[in-house]
Parts: structure tokens; C-alpha cells; sequence
């Protein structure tokens, strides 16, 4: 399919459109797998690897996306409670940015894929912020559904994308999956959405092969704890959290874009007549002198259109 932006995405909603670039190793995350490494040795590590990473990129990321996080106070609610995050997944460093900006308060363990977590080191460093990869038999369930609940009962933080693959700055909500609704209603625990959204700007100059034409700042919004509908059978209970939790996502979405999408139409209405002006200006000089910068003009003119 098509989306808003004129990107092609897969028809599938949940399908991956990122893969890999490092080889991972062929390991099955059965019943026997360790889902949270207790060693001393690896929990003093991930500790010092959490500092570090929280130091330095928290505020390179608040820097280099320009982060404005809107309803920090939501946090606050939760912050004794064990509670399930969840994030629409737009972005490589999403998961980081509630780890090491929203919830650097606390550890914030995070829902992956087995690739991930079989990356050599890289898997490694990511079961050190917190890491839980999925588990890939029915027998390993049981195991990984445990592991949840002591997290939970211990009034620890897990990160779940529920729509469940990466679509790089996707400006839409896709169908969630519904098992971290689920975690929720079993173990008793609210969900805490975090909205990751774009403010796009164009760039000045034609992108480079292979670069995006835009420059991409992040807006995160937290919404307000959304708890479960006790009165209700607990199948149900699941679903109809499910579908608050959607209708709260889609609400933001659908109303930052449409203020965005005007700011972005005036900005490109300015650039345009900008490099018009430009282009006319430099054609009346002589054309030895200005050649190259009549190049460039025309060049982000067509950008623009």
C-alpha cells in the first residue's frame, strides 16, 4: 500500500519493512531459555551500562530530534506501580527514548524479537537495558508469561510495541495486537501510552542519495494511565482496553498531523516563493557568475513542487 506520504509500505500492517543489517545466530528461545539473566556479574554490568547509556543518550537524543514531550505528569501516576508501556514503533530509537528519557527513573524492560536478542553483542548490550525477546515455541510461553508477571509483581516498567514492526516515520496508527493488553488485565496493571510523533521540515537543500528530503524531530505525548474495565468479563476486559488504548492513539495522531500539515504547507509556500525569488534574482546577473547558484535554486525549487 501507499501511505500519506506517498511511501510504499506492505499490505500487511504487522509486517516487518526493517531488516537486520547484522547476522543473527540461529538460537531458539524455548522453554529452557533464561528470559531475565539474574547473574550478579551481568546484573552489576547492566546496571553500569544503563547509567552510561541514559547519560549520554538521553540528552543527544533530546538534542538531535529536538524531543518535546507533552503530558510528563502522566508518568508521575505510575511510578510505584508495576505498569505496561506502550509506544507506537516508528522509529529505531523509540524504545530508547522512553527508557532514557520518560522512564530513566526506573528500568524499563522492553518486548523484542529473537533476532535482536541473537545479534552478536548487540544482543548482548540489549538484554543489558532490559531486553525480553519473544519466545518462538507455545512451549515457551508458560516461561515468558511468568517472567512478565514477577516483573509486574515487582512494580517494574515493560515496554510493548503493540503494533508490533518498525514502520520508519509512519504518520498513521496501525491494528494493535492485543498482548499487551492482556499482561494488563492479567496481572492487574494500567497501560501507559506514549505517542511518537513527527515534526517534519524540509531541507534547504536536495537531499543526498539514499536520504530522506525531510529532517525528522520527535513530539511525544503520554497519555493518562487507561486502566481495565472490571465489570466485564475478562476476555472482553481485553478487548475493550484494546480499543480505548487505540482510539487514544488515533485521536492524538490524527489531531497533531492536522496542525502539522498546515505549518508544513505555509513552510513550503515560503520556500517556494523564496527560491523564486532567488532564481529570478541571480538570472540577471551574468550567467559566468551565477550558473552554479541558479543550478542550486532550480534544484530546490523542484524539491519543493
Amino acid at each position: 500500500m501507499i501511505d500519506r506520504d506517498g511511501i510504499e509500505r506492505p499490505d500487511d500492517p504487522h509486517a516487518h519493512m526493517v531488516e537486520n543489517s547484522i547476522a543473527a545466530r540461529d538460537e531458539e528461545i524455548d522453554e529452557n531459555y533464561n528470559f531475565v539473566n539474574k547473574n550478579i556479574i551481568f546484573r552489576a554490568f547492566s546496571r553500569f551500562f544503563r547509567r552510561i547509556v541514559i547519560m549520554f543518550m538521553g540528552p543527544w537524543l533530546k538534542r538531535r530530534y529536538k524531543l518535546k514531550i507533552v503530558g510528563k505528569e502522566n508518568i508521575k501516576k505510575v511510578r510505584r506501580k508495576g505498569v505496561i508501556v506502550t509506544v507506537n514503533h516508528v522509529h529505531n530509537f523509540d524504545n530508547l527514548l522512553v527508557g532514557t528519557r520518560l522512564l530513566h527513573h526506573r528500568k524499563c524492560y522492553f518486548i523484542t524479537l529473537k533476532d535482536n536478542i541473537n545479534m552478536p553483542f548487540v544482543g548482548f548490550l540489549l538484554r543489558s537495558l532490559g531486553g525480553i525477546p519473544i519466545p518462538t515455541s507455545i512451549k515457551a510461553m508458560p516461561p515468558f508469561e511468568a517472567c512478565i508477571t514477577e516483573l509486574l509483581k515487582k512494580k517494574k516498567a515493560i515496554l510493548i510495541c503493540p503494533e508490533a514492526s518498525l514502520w520508519p516515520f509512519y504518520r498513521g496508527i496501525r491494528p494493535f495486537k492485543k498482548g499487551a493488553f492482556r499482561f494488563a488485565v492479567k496481572n492487574d496493571v494500567p497501560i501507559l501510552p506514549v505517542v511518537v510523533s513527527f515534526r517534519r521540515k524540509l531541507r534547504k537543500r536536495p537531499a543526498k542519495k539514499g536520504k530522506e528530503k525531510y529532517k525528522y524531530y520527535f513530539t511525544v505525548h503520554v497519555g493518562e494511565p487507561i486502566y481495565q474495565d472490571k465489570s466485564l468479563e475478562i476476555r472482553r476486559q481485553t478487548i475493550e482496553l484494546t480499543d480505548r488504548t487505540y482510539a487514544f492513539y488515533k485521536k492524538t495522531i490524527d489531531e497533531f498531523y492536522a496542525d502539522e500539515e498546515r505549518l508544513e504547507q505555509e513552510e513550503r509556500e515560503d520556500l517556494i516563493r523564496s527560491n523564486k525569488n532567488i532564481a529570478k534574482n541571480l538570472k540577471s546577473k551574468p550567467l559566468s557568475q551565477t550558473q552554479e547558484e541558479i543550478v542550486e535554486a532550480e534544484e530546490n525549487l523542484k524539491e519543493l513542487i
